[in-house]
């Protein structure tokens, strides 16, 4: 979960403003590779080169990233075309 203390998010809230700030500046066509090579920088820096269990926990981060995301901000916006154009069920 991306709830932590507000103590961690003030350490890592400035380099991820520099991130952010950086990234929004790049063409629209390029900064889907950018994210993604960000994050995978990220990723081995943190968990490196560990075995299963490792990897294993790396990848359920990943997932419940996925679905934190989805459920916080995507869902509202399916929500809101559903709205505005009709369900199909």
């Amino acid at each position: 979960m991306p709830y932590i203390k507000k103590e961690y998010r003030n350490i890592l809230n400035k380099d991820i403003g520099y991130l952010i700030g950086t990234l929004s500046h790049v063409r629209k066509e390029d900064v889907d590779g950018m994210v993604n090579y960000t994050l995978t920088k990220i990723l081995d820096g943190v968990y490196g080169s560990g075995g299963y269990e490792v990897y294993n926990r790396l990848m359920g981060v990943l997932e419940c990233v996925k679905h934190e995301y989805y459920r916080r901000k995507i869902s509202d916006y399916e929500d809101e075309k559903i709205a505005e154009n009709g369900d199909i069920y």
